[in-house]
């Protein structure tokens, strides 16, 4: 090998430089996790192979399913769930944000909650999340989470983003009927609502980051949110809102 690239190669990195390649492998990640996300028997034996998510993946002993595409609500409505058994015990999985965890879910005939938020919404709220991917990687996990799903439409149940954070008691109700269960519903109180805004608070701590990070809306993030530019991404921005509301018209 040549003396000069041998040389090059081995240069330490600046701290910009480290930065910038770090942020290059978490992209790649995030596409080979969307790419993967898609197929079920695929993902879960690499899952299984190093031991990831154990915890939040679907299996036989599950009582329930909650997942979205990021930032649509999984996590208020896995806390508020919780909070509605009354301490009674109850698994649910969630949070893994890809279809296979649903095609999965359907093939285990196991409850399964899908949220959807509009597509816009949701990305503005994921970039400021983890700014370091792009508005593109968002909307083509977007694209594929629901496009993914339509396959096994009628096997799981849908829920808005509006639904799940104004009415998820009516969720919860419209969820036990159609699945025959006899979860809890929750209930608005002020307690309630209080419980969730800590346990919320105690994650986002627990993940780090800015107001922009959190879990609970504020005038940062809402400013932050509507700074994003979707120009140089507008088709498929489009294609995702096609999907949205084609969606739209599966609730009951």
């Amino acid at each position: 090998m040549d003396k000069k690239l041998l040389r090059l190669l081995a240069r330490p990195l600046s701290q910009q430089q480290k930065t910038k390649l770090w942020r290059l492998l978490l992209r790649l990640r995030y596409r080979l996790h969307t790419r993967l996300g898609e197929y079920p028997d695929v993902l879960f034996k690499i899952y299984s192979l190093f031991d990831l998510y154990s915890d939040y993946i679907v299996n036989q002993d599950c009582a329930l399913v909650i997942d979205a595409f990021p930032r649509s609500g999984s996590t208020f409505a896995v806390y508020a769930f919780h909070l509605a058994q009354q301490g009674h015990p109850v698994k649910v999985a969630c949070h893994l944000h890809v279809p296979a965890h649903i095609i999965r879910a359907c093939k285990l005939n196991v409850p399964s909650l899908v949220i959807i938020r509009d597509p816009k919404e949701a990305v503005s709220s994921a970039i400021i999340r983890e700014p370091y991917l792009s508005i593109k990687e968002y909307l083509l996990r977007y694209k594929s989470f629901y496009t993914r799903l339509e396959s096994c439409r009628g096997q799981f149940f849908l829920a808005h983003f509006d639904q799940v954070v104004n009415h998820f008691d009516e969720v919860i109700y419209k969820l036990n009927k159609r699945y025959g269960t006899s979860f809890q519903e929750f209930d608005y109180t002020r307690e309630n609502l209080a419980h969730i805004e800590h346990q919320m608070h105690l994650r986002h701590q627990q993940y780090g980051g800015g107001a922009g990070q959190s879990y609970l809306p504020n005038p940062i993030k809402q400013k932050a949110k509507q700074s994003v530019d979707f120009r140089n991404n507008e088709m498929l921005l489009k294609q995702c809102d096609e999907i949205y509301q084609r969606y739209l018209t599966y609730f009951d």
